[in-house]
């Protein structure tokens, strides 16, 4: 992969990952609830994910935003699709180890410049539904979004997959996460891209 394509990926997923906080930052729980397993499925981005029982779904509020999920816990399960800017590259299994541990680095470099005591609690790369993805497990402040400051917790996975970046997070104040985290896990441990379970055209 040339320097200029790795910049521009890089570029536009450190935006993707911004955005992304943003969103599940103003998302607050609702006091009705599923009673049942949840299935959400995109067609248009071809995946699903089973998001926890007593969990709600919500409206999402930005354009790239396709799914949130929200707890009676105070956490969020946010997925964001973005079209990539090189079609050339359909995926991740492209990138080297080190480009992709670039792109974890730099994702957390954002993060510093934006919000207030990041602490890395773990990182690497993984695999979302056989597809090379990197992982990121963050806490930090946050008090520009509020009227007051949160300390929060965050799991970010993302991947390369058709030309899209996929963005899967997991967010709770930082007091609270432990309390969703396994939710959360299971919840990201069930995403597919379903064109590979039902081929189009099949």
């Amino acid at each position: 992969m040339n320097n200029d394509t790795f910049i521009k990926i890089n570029e536009r997923f450190l935006l993707q990952a911004m955005c992304i906080l943003l969103v599940v930052g103003f998302i607050q729980p609702s006091i009705t609830y599923a009673t049942k397993k949840n299935i959400y499925r995109s067609d248009k981005h071809s995946y699903s994910i089973v998001y926890p029982t007593g969990w709600e779904r919500k409206s999402a509020r930005m354009k790239n935003t396709d799914f949130i999920a929200s707890s009676p816990k105070g956490a969020n399960i946010t997925i964001v699709v973005r079209e990539s800017p090189d079609k050339s590259i359909e995926s991740f299994n492209s990138f080297t180890d080190t480009e992709l541990n670039l792109l974890i680095d730099n994702n957390i470099t954002e993060h510093r410049r934006k919000y207030k005591n990041v602490v890395v609690n773990a990182k690497g790369l993984t695999n979302l539904h056989n597809e090379k993805s990197i992982w990121m497990n963050l806490t930090y402040t946050d008090s520009t979004a509020f009227d007051s400051t949160f300390r929060f917790r965050v799991l970010i996975i993302q991947t390369l997959y058709n030309n899209k970046f996929y963005a899967i997070t997991c967010l709770n104040e930082s007091k609270f996460y432990q309390d969703t985290e396994r939710e959360c896990k299971n919840s990201i441990n069930s995403f597919v891209f379903e064109d590979r379970i039902y081929p189009r055209g099949n």
